[in-house]
């Protein structure tokens, strides 16, 4: 990873306003990021714990995530089935 980017996990997401929060463990912040933001990903692959790397910057609102990168995405949920067995 190069020296300006950063790393963290994947804290929340907003899918239905395209937007999350990545929680950097070496500061202790969240930095918000929207979708146009992510690279090399869409944000329907995304899940909350996942790791990225990213550059922090000034965005039009303040401080946010900016060529966010999924480095480690988390496997998708296990299904489980109950099957009810009757006597």
């Amino acid at each position: 990873m190069t020296p300006d980017r950063k790393a963290g996990t994947i804290a929340r997401l907003f899918p239905d306003r395209v937007f999350g929060f990545i929680h950097c463990p070496a500061d202790r912040r969240d930095y918000f990021f929207h979708q146009s933001q992510l690279q090399q990903c869409v944000f329907a692959d995304l899940a909350v714990g996942a790791v990225v790397s990213f550059v922090v910057a000034q965005g039009a609102k303040g401080v946010e995530a900016q060529e966010v990168r999924v480095d480690h995405p988390l496997p998708p949920p296990v299904r489980r089935m109950t099957v009810l067995l009757h006597e």
